[in-house]
Formats: C-alpha cells, sequence, structure tokens
C-alpha cells in the first residue's frame, strides 16, 4: 500500500469549509477551554 502524503490543493479547498464548521461546532460544547486549546494550534 502507498499512501501520498502530497495533497492537491483542490482537495484543501473542499475540506477547510468542513473542517470549520466541524470546528465551530465543537467549540460550541468545549467552551473556553476548547478556545484556548484552538488558539494554542493555531499559534504554531
Amino acid at each position: 500500500m502507498k499512501i501520498d502524503t502530497v495533497v492537491g490543493e483542490s482537495l484543501k479547498k473542499e475540506l477547510k469549509p468542513i473542517g470549520d464548521t466541524m470546528t465551530a461546532d465543537w467549540l460550541k460544547l468545549a467552551g473556553a477551554d476548547g478556545k484556548a486549546i484552538i488558539d494554542a494550534y493555531h499559534k504554531k
């Protein structure tokens, strides 16, 4: 089995809104602690 680690830009564009929606939904449940986790992740 070969796993391709290169993701095309079109796939990234398609997945971005899905990830944004999932993150927003999760943040509604996770509250301030969840926001701190996401903020720390984005600082990387």
